[in-house]
């Protein structure tokens, strides 16, 4: 009975050093700069930046846009035909409508500029925060 127990304590000791101890390399973070919209309302807001890490968030964005105070808000990428055939993608966001708005494109030119900033291309010399109210 001893040297069974002892066998088993060995084979368990084995299993625990197999690869699935070794850790992980976790997903670097995932960054894109697109228009933010709020699909139930209709409303098209600037562009903004959002980031999401592929290991915790699963298709979930965490978004920053002065629209609500610089408060990050959750979102998702989803492709925004606001106001006719011509799609772009946006970052759909969850938050409660205050307003309804009429259905409007969004801008299709959100990019990150050499700064690292989350711009379009009216923003003159790159600077603009890119996020901001809602358009007409």
């Amino acid at each position: 009975m001893r040297s069974f127990i002892i066998i088993v304590l060995i084979a368990l000791g084995a299993c625990g050093s197999s690869k699935s101890a070794e850790k992980r390399k976790a997903s670097p973070r995932e960054t894109k700069c697109l228009p933010v919209v709020q699909e139930r309302c209709g409303c098209v807001y600037q562009c903004a930046s959002g980031y999401r890490d592929p290991d915790v968030d699963r298709g979930r964005w965490h978004v920053a846009a002065r629209a609500w105070e610089g408060k990050d808000v959750r979102g998702a990428v989803m492709s925004w035909c606001g106001a006719g055939d011509t799609c772009t993608p946006a970052f759909s966001v969850e938050v409660p409508c205050e307003k309804q708005c009429t259905p409007a494109a969004a801008d299709a030119t959100c990019r990150f500029d050499a700064d690292k900033k989350c711009v379009t291309a009216a923003d003159a010399g790159g600077a603009g925060s890119g996020s901001g109210s809602a358009m007409p």
